[in-house]
C-alpha cells in the first residue's frame, strides 16, 4: 500500500468524486430533476436541478436552487446537507434538511422551490433528533424527540400534529411508542393508491419494526410481517426478508396482503444468493427487490396488480458488481414504474 502512485491515484478519485458534470443522486419533483453536487469550488454543496426535459449530459444547464456554501457563510454555522422533505400535496413545498457539523442533529426549513426561497415565517425546527413530513399545506406530523417526548436511547418516541404559527407546548400528542422502543416515525401517503392513508412505523429495536396505518374510511391495519423485520408495503401488499422469526427460512422474501392472506414466497436464499431487506421497496403497484448470485446483482420487479404476474428482471444499461436501486421520484404516491426493460420471467 502507498508508493510513489499514491498521490497520483489519491488526485485521480479526487477529481473523480469533484467533477462538476457527475450526477449524484437524482430525483424528480414537479416536472424537474433535482441533484445535490459538492465540487472544489463549493465544498458544501448546492442543491441544482434541470427540466425532466433536457437531457443530463456533460455541460447541461443545471440551475442553482439552493448554495450551501452560501447559507454557511450567512449563518456563520457549518451545516450539511441531510435531505429535502418533499410535500405529497404540492411540489414546490419542501423542507431542507440538515445536520449541524454533520451529526445526527437536524433543522428543517420551509423552502419554496418556484421562488427558491425560504418561506418568510415558515417551519423552522430544530436542530434535534426530530424529524417531519407534511401531513398538508400548513400542517406538518412531528416524528418528536424533544425533553419528555425522546424514547430511551434519544429518538423520537411520540408524534405530534404542528399547524404553522404553532408553538410546540400547544401541538396535540397522537401516538406515543413504549419508552424502550428505538423510535416512531410518521407519514402520509398514497402508498400507490388512491386513499391517503397515515403511517405509524414503530422499530422496537434494530431491524424490528411494526407498522400501523391509520386509513380515511376507519380502518387501522397492523401489517403481519414477523416482528424482528422491515417490511416493505404499499395501498395493498406487504413484503419482508425473512430473519429469525416466522415460518420461512432466514433470508426468504415474502410478499402478502395487509391482512396476511395469499403469501408467497419469491426469493429463496442459497449459498451464493441473497437479498438484503434494505433492497426492498414498493414503486407504486410494483415490488422492487435486488438479488445478489456470486456477487452479481440482478433487479427484479413483480407487478401486484396481477395474481398471475411472475418475477421479472430488468436489465441495467451496464453491468455492475455493486448496484443501489432507489425510487426516482421524491413524492412517494407519484413513484410509479412505467415501461423498463424487462428480460425472461424467473
Amino acid at each position: 500500500f502507498g508508493g510513489p502512485s499514491l498521490a497520483a491515484e489519491e488526485a485521480t478519485l479526487l477529481a473523480i468524486l469533484e467533477e462538476s458534470d457527475r450526477p449524484r443522486s437524482l430525483t424528480r419533483r414537479g416536472g424537474f430533476i433535482y441533484d445535490f453536487r459538492q465540487t472544489a469550488a463549493h465544498p458544501r454543496g448546492r442543491w441544482l436541478r434541470l427540466p425532466e426535459t433536457q437531457s443530463i449530459v456533460p455541460g447541461a444547464a443545471w440551475e442553482t436552487v439552493f448554495d450551501l456554501d452560501a447559507f454557511c457563510a450567512e449563518t456563520g454555522r457549518n451545516w450539511s446537507w441531510h435531505w429535502a422533505q418533499t410535500s405529497p400535496f404540492n411540489a414546490a413545498q419542501v423542507l431542507i434538511q440538515l445536520s449541524e457539523e454533520g451529526s445526527d442533529l437536524v433543522r428543517s426549513l420551509e423552502f419554496d422551490l418556484d421562488s427558491c426561497r425560504f418561506v418568510p415565517g415558515g417551519f423552522d425546527l430544530g436542530p434535534d433528533r426530530g424529524v417531519a413530513h407534511w401531513l398538508g399545506p400548513d400542517t406538518l406530523l412531528r416524528s418528536s424527540a424533544a425533553p419528555g417526548d425522546a424514547t430511551r436511547s434519544g429518538w423520537p418516541g411520540v408524534l405530534r400534529r404542528l399547524e404553522r404559527g404553532m408553538k410546540r407546548d400547544e401541538t396535540p400528542l397522537l401516538f406515543r411508542t413504549d419508552h424502550e422502543h428505538l423510535e416512531v416515525l410518521g407519514w402520509v401517503s398514497r402508498l400507490g393508491g388512491t386513499e391517503w392513508t397515515e403511517v405509524h412505523w414503530q422499530e422496537t429495536n434494530i431491524g424490528k419494526v411494526r407498522v400501523r396505518l391509520l386509513q380515511g374510511d376507519g380502518r387501522n391495519i397492523v401489517l403481519p410481517n414477523p416482528e424482528d423485520t422491515e417490511p416493505a408495503f404499499n395501498h395493498a401488499f406487504c413484503a419482508w426478508v425473512a430473519n429469525v422469526e416466522g415460518e420461512h427460512p432466514s433470508g426468504t422474501l415474502v410478499i402478502c396482503r395487509h391482512d396476511g392472506s395469499a403469501p408467497r414466497i419469491l426469493f429463496t436464499p442459497s449459498a451464493d444468493a441473497a437479498v438484503r431487506p434494505l433492497d426492498v421497496f414498493f414503486a407504486g403497484d410494483w415490488l422492487v427487490w435486488t438479488e445478489v448470485h456470486r456477487l452479481e446483482p440482478r433487479i427484479m420487479v413483480l407487478d401486484t396488480r396481477r395474481e398471475d404476474a411472475m418475477p421479472q428482471e430488468i436489465i441495467p444499461p451496464v453491468r455492475a458488481e455493486t448496484i443501489w436501486v432507489f425510487p426516482f421520484d421524491a413524492q412517494p404516491e407519484l413513484g410509479v414504474l412505467g415501461d423498463v426493460p424487462l428480460g425472461p420471467a424467473a
